[in-house]
């Protein structure tokens, strides 16, 4: 996977690295959308997100970009990571 799209930095897309073209950059990116869906409600655990998602391999699944200060994590919520 690309680096995680950041204003002011050139995106698919766009050279101008525009804020709106950075989130459009992410949010096209495989899975993001219905992660983001699927945790619209609950917190869930990464067995139950990847279950709600449908099956999505572990591996698609880790690659959804984190806070730069993450710690391991145990709990998603509102596609932001919290712990336990």
């Amino acid at each position: 996977m690309a680096g995680t799209p950041r204003p002011g930095r050139a995106v698919r897309g766009s050279r101008t690295g525009r804020p709106i073209m950075a989130l459009l950059d992410l949010l096209s990116r495989r899975w993001a959308l219905r992660v983001i869906w699927e945790l619209r409600r609950d917190r869930l655990t990464f067995r139950a997100l990847q279950e709600a998602c449908g099956g999505v391999s572990p591996t698609v699944l880790n690659e959804r970009p984190r806070p730069r200060d993450s710690k391991p994590q145990r709990r998603f919520n509102a596609g932001v990571a919290s712990t336990g």
